[in-house]
């Protein structure tokens, strides 16, 4: 299901500066959800793209908001931490000599880069802020139990920001089977993948309110509906 992020929503997160972020920047929520086939994973993906296949759309990121926004988002800062290559091979000698190695050794801490806190963010560039918090999906993904067979499937959801450019979009779906099987009792399982890919036309970023809305309507549609014939 696709469904464009319209101007009264936005309006709610960004006030006066809607129309400003508009005109920069489209903005649609994708959700795919998939548990027909007993498997024990799937990876669903998304993408958009043009006929020549240069990128339509772009995640949620901070850069890509501020883009659309035009705010100036904090530096980055630094901050201490054990976890680095240097501490994980001290800790890896230290299991292996059953811990005799530990009087001797020293662990130290080296400074990272991480992003600002949130309320940086907030104070610095507020819009931006806004969007990230409706739009941003650390775990766009959740899973859900298969239609039948004792298997899992997933439902997901993304929003991804599309530019105001005039060549018709195409929506990639990509499915990532991964079923494990194991015929001897003392084995390691064996993996077997399949993957696959339906398309979608969904036509030029200034039709897409009344195209997805045509295409989707209210309800989830199969890929079978809806996939370019290969």
């Amino acid at each position: 299901h696709v469904e464009m992020v319209r101007a009264e929503h936005l309006e709610r997160l960004l006030g006066s500066a809607t129309d400003d972020v508009n005109r920069r920047a489209r903005f649609a929520r994708v959700r795919v959800q998939t548990n027909v086939l007993p498997v024990d994973e799937v990876r669903p993906r998304i993408a958009l793209s043009h006929a020549d296949r240069s990128r339509a759309g772009t995640p949620i990121t901070w850069s890509a908001l501020a883009a659309a926004t035009h705010e100036r988002l904090p530096p980055q800062v630094t901050r201490s931490t054990y976890m680095h290559l240097g501490t994980i091979a001290k800790a890896v000698g230290a299991f292996f000599t059953l811990g005799m190695s530990l009087p001797f050794t020293t662990f130290t801490t080296r400074q990272v880069l991480v992003d600002a806190p949130d309320e940086a963010y907030l104070a610095l560039a507020p819009l931006a802020h806004a969007l990230h918090t409706a739009m941003q999906r650390s775990q766009p993904c959740s899973i859900i139990p298969a239609r039948e067979g004792g298997g899992v499937g997933a439902a997901c959801e993304w929003f991804v920001m599309l530019d105001p450019d005039p060549r018709a979009v195409q929506l990639d779906v990509t499915l990532t089977y991964v079923a494990q099987r194991n015929h001897q009792r003392y084995a390691p399982p064996k993996s077997c993948v399949l993957e696959a890919t339906a398309s979608i036309e969904l036509g030029r970023v200034d039709e897409l309110d009344a195209r997805t809305a045509q295409l989707f309507g209210l309800r989830t549609r199969t890929l079978g509906q809806l996939a370019i014939p290969r």
